[in-house]
């Protein structure tokens, strides 16, 4: 049994010849010396090592976060060893079982232990074993200067901590790719030297003691590339577009727009790729999103990128995106329905006399018509020259946008709409594409074959950390929907997509209260809602700014609500065609007594004050009543101009309320007034503040979903208690209203635009 065990010790004392200490584990392998590692361990590993001495030894073994599963042996002997962990890249835990074969013996051996870097230039570590070598290990390590040098000490004791052994040990990377290492044992005065070389994926390293008497050579492969030798390369990444992009992960998946910018925005700093080929398979992106990502290609094509673009059908928001290619291709059957911009708003007061229902609604800000369509059977003026004044900017940007990617007059670019729509031939033939091709034909002359998808660079982009703690973060949390008070709901059956604030002042506290978040970027795409839900997140996020930066970048809508919102950061970005303002309260409720009259349904009600039917549907408000309503939802106005007053310090009262009364504006005009700093997407805006918290060579970018903290029975007990059929009406129409309700409304504009 003795020899038994001094072989086994001296396994694991030439497993530590290649650097490896319990507080600075760095293989798999290190599986066995701590089995801690396999709880901080960010990717998947195989390994393999030879000792070059007689009786010849090697070992195999695959280690991932939280497992390990190896075996060692040579002629006479052999182990199976498998070991679990638990941990994060700040510690962990874990244990490791041993069973060693020996001369058709069986001997039974385990190993427990614990690494801890509680800040970024400590490591420290201690394993326990039984029948595994030495009894007790503890070890420190310490990066004094810089990631690149590590030095550590380990103690070996008994159990009566006893000292066995004490060594030392180093590894220095002088560039990528290159570790040199090494360590010498005090009480035997034997020193080990070594060195690893990493090529992507593979590494190689080998090493031995000062005598030559324990050579080993090792290959490891990895599911995540270490930092190489060999940077990864590609002059070509291809990306396809389908469906929608949310600003927030759904329930279910990690789609969004952001995680979209931020790999389109690396390749286009990455110098080495030359060309973006684009495949549009229907993608469903707002006008917003459509001008973040045509910048991004803007500032690739600005430094000699190539762009290629292949599409099924052009639009208005296809055509001002992608007019910046080198290349458009379309389907000799494809349409280019490039007929300029519009709005088309619904009024309801016609159907809603018919079927016996009553809007009466009240409203401050002469242009905060919200609820004109229900109350009017026509568009006021303010409607109008609020539309006419946003499809302005917006036409005018598409014109602009257009003329220099063509490189055409503007004029020319007026006449194409006045044309249209046009067939693929005939785009062809006027210039506003260059070619037509099948898809197959596309895929041979376009080189859309040999480039990398947009997963796979992003993913080979992403390589293996050196640093031992977690890098500071920049939180993105999404306010996406109609805000309201409660959970945030995804889109659903029922409903449609809303911000609740009790899941988002959720998130923001525990952001407020994690230290290695150095950062918040609300990212608000939200038409507004609830005034109380506005309020509670205006108050979370105003509380989260006295601890760190919190900034708000807008996506296609941040108005009303949303705008009350976003006056809580220290600075707002918004897009150039962003929808914002809407400063404004719009509050009332539905009569359905009409409509129980046609029904055949009759009510009685007992009253004990005059106001005790202020919410119900069975009538309007009376005059006091009115009156009253009017006065609390004044007190709200000036609330929400306080609220702006307190954030936008260049705004004086006399100067909000020109830009107020529920008027709306696009994100270029919201610069030139006051209400937004800078005209900038999301990307941008998380590189800009990286470089503000002076953390921009070194951090993370974490990525929250409102719908983390979504309550089921919330949503159930929201859409329960309303009548069920008129409800639905106003959930599939997408109305800005809420039907009972007792909190006073603001919402983003007297409408929900949709460009046509």
């Amino acid at each position: 049994m003795r020899n038994i065990i001094i072989s086994i010790f001296l396994v694991i004392i030439i497993s530590s010849a290649q650097m490896s200490s319990v507080a600075y584990p760095d293989d798999p392998f290190a599986g066995i010396e701590n089995p801690a590692y396999m709880g901080i361990l960010e990717t998947n590993m195989f390994a393999a090592r030879a000792y070059g001495r007689e009786n010849t030894l090697g070992s195999i073994a695959i280690a991932g976060n939280g497992y390990f599963l190896g075996t060692v042996f040579n002629e006479d002997r052999y182990s199976l060893d498998w070991g679990l962990a638990v941990g994060d890249k700040i510690g962990g835990m874990g244990y490791i079982d041993r069973t060693l074969w020996l001369d058709g013996k069986k001997i039974h051996s385990w190993r427990a232990g614990v690494i801890s870097r509680p800040i970024r230039w400590l490591s420290w570590g201690i394993t326990y074993s039984e029948y595994f070598g030495q009894d007790f290990r503890t070890g420190m390590a310490i990066r004094p200067a810089t990631d690149r040098i590590t030095l550590w000490a380990d103690m070996l004791t008994d159990k009566d901590f006893k000292s066995q052994s004490f060594i030392v040990g180093g590894e220095i990377l002088p560039i990528d790719g290159i570790h040199l290492y090494g360590s010498y044992d005090i009480d035997s005065k034997t020193a080990y030297f070594g060195a690893r070389f990493d090529f992507g994926h593979l590494s190689i390293s080998g090493g031995s003691d000062q005598n030559g008497d324990f050579p080993f050579a090792q290959t490891v492969l990895a599911s995540k590339r270490f930092r190489s030798l060999i940077p990864f390369r590609t002059k070509s990444v291809k990306l396809t577009l389908k469906g929608s992009y949310p600003e927030s992960p759904s329930v279910f998946g990690k789609k969004c727009f952001r995680r979209t910018m931020d790999a389109v925005g690396k390749i286009v700093d990455d110098e080495r790729v030359n060309r973006i080929i684009i495949r549009d398979e229907g993608a469903l992106l707002t006008f917003a999103q459509r001008e973040e990502l045509r910048n991004l290609l803007a500032r690739f094509k600005a430094r000699g990128g190539k762009i290629i673009v292949y599409a099924d059908n052009l639009g208005n928001g296809g055509m001002y995106l992608y007019s910046i290619a080198d290349t458009i291709c379309l389907p000799p059957t494809g349409d280019i329905n490039f007929y300029g911009i519009g709005a088309e708003i619904t009024y309801y007061k016609g159907m809603l006399d018919k079927i016996g229902v009553k809007a009466d609604m009240i409203h401050i800000g002469e242009y905060k018509t919200a609820a004109e369509p229900y109350s009017a059977d026509s568009m006021s003026r303010q409607m109008r020259e609020e539309i006419t004044k946003i499809l302005a900017r917006i036409d005018t940007t598409i014109v602009e946008a257009v003329a220099d990617g063509r490189n055409v007059s503007r004029d020319m670019v007026r006449k194409w709409i006045l044309d249209a729509p046009q067939t693929a031939q005939g785009a062809v033939h006027i210039g506003m594409i260059d070619t037509v091709a099948y898809f197959d034909e596309f895929k041979n002359f376009s080189g859309w074959k040999k480039a990398t998808s947009i997963n796979t660079y992003s993913r080979e982009s992403d390589e293996l950390a050196i640093r031992w703690d977690e890098p500071p973060q920049i939180a993105i949390i999404p306010v996406e929907g109609s805000i309201i008070h409660g959970a945030s709901v995804p889109t659903g059956f029922l409903s449609s997509k809303s911000a609740g604030d009790k899941s988002l002042t959720k998130i923001i506290e525990k952001v407020t209260n994690d230290k290695k978040i150095k950062g918040v970027i609300l990212r608000i795409d939200s038409p507004g809602g609830s005034a109380f839900a506005s309020d509670q997140i205006w108050h979370s996020a105003r509380k989260c700014g006295e601890k760190k930066k919190v900034w708000a970048s807008m996506g296609s809508y941040a108005a009303s609500g949303g705008y009350y919102i976003a006056s809580a950061a220290d600075k707002i970005f918004a897009d150039e065609t962003t929808i914002t303002g809407s400063i404004g309260v719009l509050g009332g409720k539905f009569s359905i007594a009409g409509l129980y009259q046609k029904l055949g349904l009759r009510k009685e009600s007992v009253y004990m004050s005059p106001n005790a039917n202020l919410y119900s549907l069975l009538d309007t408000f009376s005059t006091a009543q009115r009156e009253r309503m009017r006065q609390n939802m004044e007190q709200s106005y000036s609330l929400f101009k306080s609220r702006i007053l307190l954030g936008r310090k260049d705004l004086t009262p006399r100067s909000l309320e020109k830009i107020a009364q529920g008027k709306v504006h696009t994100g270029k005009d919201a610069v030139q007034n006051g209400l937004v700093d800078n005209i900038a997407g999301i990307y941008d805006v998380e590189k800009k503040m990286a470089q503000t918290l002076e953390i921009e060579n070194d951090y993370e970018i974490t990525q929250f979903s409102q719908y983390t903290s979504f309550d089921l029975w919330e949503f159930f007990k929201k859409y329960s208690i309303l009548p069920r059929y008129l409800h639905k009406f106003v959930e599939d129409k997408n109305l800005p209203i809420e039907i009972s309700s007792e909190e006073n409304l603001w919402y983003i504009v007297p409408y929900i635009l949709e460009l046509k």
